[in-house]
C-alpha cells in the first residue's frame, strides 16, 4: 500500500473555473473601460459617506484626506482620469468614468456614514487643523501645545480654494510675535483683544457658533487688506475676499468651498442674506433638490467663519445684530500711505511666524478654556468663554488692551440699540411704552396704539410700507424678533403665552427698575417715511 501522508484537499472544479475567469477578466484587453475604472479604484482607495449622503473615496496612506465623488479637480473622478491615462496609455471616455462612480457610489453607500471637515477638526479634547499641503500635514492642538504630523483621527475634504497654510516658524530673535500681527491690520487698539479671540475661536473651537466679524469703516481705512490678512491667518484661499452674493444660490456657492469666508465691500445686508449669515454662525441647514429634473435632495448645512467689511451695511435685523463683532479702523493719512508691494513682500516675511506665534497662543488659550466660567452668559456663550480665555493668556503675554469681554458686550449692547432704532415701529412701541406703559395688551392693541401714536390715517394703511405690520400675528412676530435686543437695552418683555380668559397672547413692556435708557426718539410719520426695514 503506498502512502502519500496528510494533505490539504484542493480547490473543487467550480472554484478553479471561477478564479479562472475572474484572472481572465482582469487581464481581457477588450474589458470594458467602466469595469477597468472600477477595479482600478477599487486598487487604490476606499470608499465612504457622509451623513448627507455624498460619498467619497480616501487611500489608505492618507486616510485622513478625502476625495469627494464631485469635487473638481481634487475629486476622484479627475483623479481615476488621471490614473486610468498612466497605466492604459489612453483617456478613459466620460460615459465610462459616470458609470464607475454610479457602482462606486453604490459601494460607498453601504459604509457607516462619517462626518467630514474643511481645515478645522475637533475629536476627543483635540484639535486637528489641516495644512492644506500635498503632503497632508495636520497640526494636532493638546496640552497647551501644538505639533505637526501626517495623519490624524478625522477626515477632512479639500475644494478649489482651499490653499496652503505656511510652515508655521518662531522668529530667530523673537521680533515677531502675535501683537505685531495688528501691525498688518490697521485695526484700532481697543479691538485688538476681540480679533484675537476670533481668530483663535476660528483655530480651535470649530464647533461653536462664531461671530460675524464685521470691518465698518470710513474709505481709506485698509478693510479689504485687512479682511484678507484675517483670513489668511486661519484659512488661506485663492480667492480670499469675494464680493456680496446676491442671491440664496451665490451665497451656498461662495460658503461651501472655505472654512473663513470674506465678503468685500458689503453695502447692504438684505433680509435673505441676514437669514444665511445667522445659519452659518449656528449650523443650521436647509433641504432642496439636488436638480430640477429629479426628487433627489440636497442636504445644504455649514457652519462657518466670516469676515465682511463695508462703509455702511445700513440697518441690521436683531438676530443678526446679536451674532456680530463689529471692529474699528484706524484712518490712515495720505502721507503714512505705502506701495502695496511693499506692503505685501513685509507680510509674506513675517506670515509664517506670526502663524507661528498664533498656533502657539491657540494652544494655551485651548488648554485653560476648560477652566472658565462666566457670571453671565450672553448670547454668544461660546464665544465670550473664549474671550475670558484670551484675556488671561493676553495678560499673560504682555500684551496691550483692554479687556475684550467687555468690550465685546458694550459693543453687543449698541448693536442692540441701533438695531431697534432702524425699526421704526419698535421705536413706536418703545416710546409708547416710555410714556404709558404697555400691560397685558394684545398685539391688536399694541398695533392700533402705534397707528394712533403716529397719526397714520386710513389712507396710509391702504398703501402699507415694504415690511410694516398690518396684522396683529405680524405685529407678534416682529416682538418676539426683536426681544433679545429689547432685554439687552433695558427693558423687560413679557407675554403670558395665551393662558388668560380669552386664549389671546397679552404683552407687557416696561423698563426694567434702575434703568435709564437713552429716550427713544420719537418714530416719523409713515408719509415720511421711505421704507421700513423688514422684519419678517
Amino acid at each position: 500500500m503506498i502512502s502519500f501522508g496528510d494533505h490539504e484537499p484542493g480547490p473543487a472544479p467550480e472554484e478553479l473555473s471561477i478564479e479562472l475567469e475572474e484572472e481572465q477578466e482582469r487581464e481581457d484587453p477588450n474589458q470594458p473601460v467602466a469595469v477597468k475604472l472600477i477595479r482600478l479604484a477599487e486598487q487604490r482607495f476606499q470608499f465612504g459617506v457622509t451623513p448627507s449622503g455624498d460619498p467619497f473615496a480616501y487611500q489608505e496612506d492618507k486616510p485622513h484626506l478625502v476625495h469627494m465623488f464631485r469635487g473638481g479637480r481634487r475629486g476622484l473622478r479627475a483623479d481615476l482620469a488621471r490614473a486610468f491615462f498612466e497605466t492604459e496609455g489612453r483617456v478613459a471616455n466620460q460615459a465610462a468614468l459616470a458609470d464607475c462612480l454610479v457602482v462606486l457610489e453604490g459601494v460607498a453607500s453601504d459604509v457607516s456614514p462619517e462626518e467630514l471637515h474643511l481645515r478645522v477638526a475637533e475629536k476627543d479634547g483635540a484639535v486637528y487643523i489641516d495644512r492644506g499641503d500635498p503632503e497632508g500635514t495636520v497640526f494636532r492642538v493638546a496640552g497647551g501645545k501644538w505639533t505637526a504630523q501626517t495623519t490624524a483621527p478625522v477626515k477632512f475634504h479639500r475644494t478649489e480654494l482651499t490653499s496652503e497654510l505656511p510652515a508655521p516658524g518662531e522668529h530667530p530673535e523673537g521680533a515677531v510675535g502675535v501683537r505685531d500681527l495688528f501691525g498688518h491690520l490697521n485695526i484700532v487698539e481697543e479691538d485688538h483683544r476681540p480679533v484675537l479671540a476670533w481668530l483663535v475661536a476660528s483655530l480651535i473651537a470649530p464647533n461653536i457658533p462664531h461671530p460675524v466679524l464685521a470691518l465698518l469703516a470710513e474709505q481709506g481705512t485698509a478693510k479689504s487688506t485687512a479682511t484678507k490678512r484675517l483670513g489668511q491667518m486661519v484659512d488661506p484661499s485663492s480667492v480670499q475676499n469675494r464680493t456680496a452674493p446676491r442671491g440664496e444660490e451665490q451665497w451656498v456657492t461662495a460658503a461651501a468651498g472655505s472654512w473663513v469666508v470674506g465678503i468685500d465691500n458689503a453695502s447692504s445686508i438684505q433680509p435673505w442674506f441676514s437669514d444665511a449669515l445667522c445659519r452659518a454662525v449656528t449650523g443650521d441647514g436647509d433641504v432642496k433638490r439636488r436638480l430640477y429634473s429629479d426628487g433627489d435632495l440636497a442636504i445644504i448645512r455649514f457652519r462657518r467663519c466670516v469676515i465682511l467689511n463695508g462703509i455702511d451695511i445700513g440697518a441690521l435685523r436683531g438676530d443678526l445684530s446679536d451674532r456680530l463683532l463689529a471692529v474699528n479702523l484706524h484712518m490712515i493719512p495720505e502721507e503714512e500711505r505705502r506701495p502695496e508691494d511693499q506692503l505685501n513682500a513685509e507680510w509674506d516675511e513675517n506670515y509664517p511666524y506670526l502663524f507661528g506665534a498664533l498656533l502657539s497662543f491657540s494652544a494655551e488659550v485651548h488648554e485653560l478654556l476648560p477652566s472658565i466660567k462666566l457670571e453671565k452668559m450672553p448670547r454668544m456663550a461660546d464665544f465670550a468663554r473664549i474671550l475670558a480665555a484670551v484675556d488671561q493668556v493676553a495678560d499673560k503675554w504682555g500684551l496691550p488692551g483692554e479687556s475684550g469681554l467687555d468690550r465685546f458686550t458694550r459693543r453687543a449692547e449698541d448693536l442692540a440699540k441701533d438695531s431697534l432704532a432702524s425699526n421704526a415701529f419698535i421705536m413706536g412701541i418703545l416710546v409708547i411704552a416710555e410714556k404709558n406703559g404697555i400691560r397685558e395688551k394684545t398685539s391688536a392693541e399694541i398695533l392700533k396704539e402705534v397707528e394712533l401714536h403716529m397719526q397714520l390715517t386710513e389712507a396710509d394703511w391702504r398703501r402699507p410700507q415694504r415690511g410694516w405690520p398690518t396684522s396683529p400675528k405680524a405685529v407678534t412676530g416682529f416682538l418676539k424678533r426683536n426681544i433679545p435686543q429689547m432685554r439687552k437695552t433695558g427693558w423687560q418683555v413679557f407675554d403670558d403665552e395665551g393662558r388668560n380668559k380669552d386664549g389671546t397672547i397679552r404683552w407687557t413692556i416696561e423698563l426694567e427698575e434702575g434703568s435709564n435708557p437713552a429716550p427713544p426718539s420719537p418714530p416719523p410719520l409713515l408719509s415720511q417715511m421711505t421704507e421700513v426695514q423688514h422684519d419678517g
